[in-house]
C-alpha cells in the first residue's frame, strides 16, 4: 500500500509540473498598435517625405546620365 501511494504521488506530482510549465503564446498585431500612436504617424509622416525627395534626387540624377 505504501508503494500505490508513493507512485500515485510522484505521478500526481509529474502532471502538475507538466501543466503548470506549459507554455501560452500570443499573437500581437504591432502594426496595429503603431498605427494608433500618434508618434507613429508623424514619424512616418516624415519617413515618408524624406523618402520622396530622395526619390526624386534619384530621378533627377538617372535624367542626368
Amino acid at each position: 500500500m505504501n508503494i500505490k501511494k508513493i507512485i500515485s504521488t510522484v505521478s500526481l506530482l509529474l502532471a502538475v509540473t507538466v501543466f503548470v510549465s506549459a507554455q501560452r503564446i500570443a499573437v500581437v498585431d504591432v502594426t496595429a498598435l503603431l498605427e494608433d500612436l500618434p508618434e507613429y504617424q508623424k514619424a512616418q509622416e516624415q519617413l515618408d517625405k524624406v523618402a520622396t525627395s530622395w526619390r526624386q534626387e534619384i530621378a533627377q540624377e538617372q535624367d542626368k546620365v
